[in-house]
């Protein structure tokens, strides 16, 4: 059987909802105070500070700051907005920080919640490098468990062992998206130095991913859907430093053949960073 593979190595601008941003003011320009983004709600201002900032921006006219009132590690609060999620699909939450401040780290994470808003289970928290003096975007990918009505998407500020109060982190630009391919980044990711090449082989093997990073890593290489459920794990658990080569034979979880069209390949690495790459599957 022969595979031809199209891969769009851009940013994925997908049609209708599965692209459309499911947080209210995402880019922080509506406030209904100096310190209250409009949808958003603004966790322990004893632990932590929110203010509308016009200075330091990623997109005009705000962006978020939020300044640690806290030393030490624990208490981490920020501003967090409840968005209604259907149970297994996979969304993705990302968001912009400028962290040059060592005293503070900002970070994203999502907790899944019932219908009364209490608390299935959180993912890891993806952090900020402090040793970076520009944006970075954090991003987050899970999948919504079967109970899930709920997902509490937050954008934090934490401290570190022995680290003073005032420390201050800027946020702007926040995504939560329907699929695993709502959010496509460069192959390059921070100090884990890991990129993913997908080729085609005329055989029986299907698609060639080819996997290189220069450190163990405790990851899961999947493939999703346009609407963002996963079809195929395809591997998972700790990739070697160097080169990982696996095949996607085109099939789903039961080795059923999957139809022709779109499918986004995910890697999605334990702290927290993923990298998404859009194929197109013809057979």
């Amino acid at each position: 059987m022969r595979y031809h593979l199209l891969v769009v190595t851009c940013l994925c601008i997908l049609i209708g909802s599965v692209a459309a941003n499911l947080l209210h003011n995402g880019d922080f320009t509506s406030w209904d105070s100096p310190t209250r983004p409009t949808g958003w709600f603004v966790e322990d201002t004893t632990k932590a500070k929110i203010a509308r900032n016009a200075d330091t921006v990623r997109s005009e006219p705000y962006a978020c700051r939020i300044t640690r009132l806290v030393a030490g590690t624990g208490n981490n609060y920020g501003v967090r907005q409840f968005v209604p999620v259907t149970p297994r699909r996979v969304y993705t939450l990302s968001g912009w920080f400028l962290d040059n401040d060592v005293n503070a780290r900002g970070g994203v994470v999502i907790t899944w919640c019932r219908s009364d808003s209490s608390a299935i289970r959180s993912t890891s928290v993806s952090y900020t490098d402090s040793s970076i003096y520009t944006w970075q975007r954090l991003i987050k990918t899970d999948t919504a468990p079967d109970s899930a009505v709920y997902a509490k998407c937050m954008f934090r500020i934490y401290g570190f062992t022995g680290s003073p109060a005032g420390g201050v982190v800027y946020c702007d630009d926040a995504e939560f998206i329907e699929g695993a391919g709502g959010v496509t980044e460069n192959e390059f990711w921070g100090d884990n130095n890991v990129t993913m090449n997908i080729t085609t082989i005329q055989s029986q093997h299907g698609v060639r991913i080819e996997l290189r990073t220069d450190r163990v890593l405790n990851c899961h290489l999947s493939v999703y859907n346009l609407t963002g459920e996963e079809c195929v794990k395809v591997w998972g658990g700790r990739l070697s430093p160097g080169n990982n080569i696996f095949f996607w034979h085109g099939l789903d979880r039961k080795n059923k053949p999957l139809p022709d069209g779109v499918y986004f390949v995910g890697l999605n690495i334990a702290t927290g960073e993923n990298i998404v790459k859009k194929v197109v599957l013809v057979r």
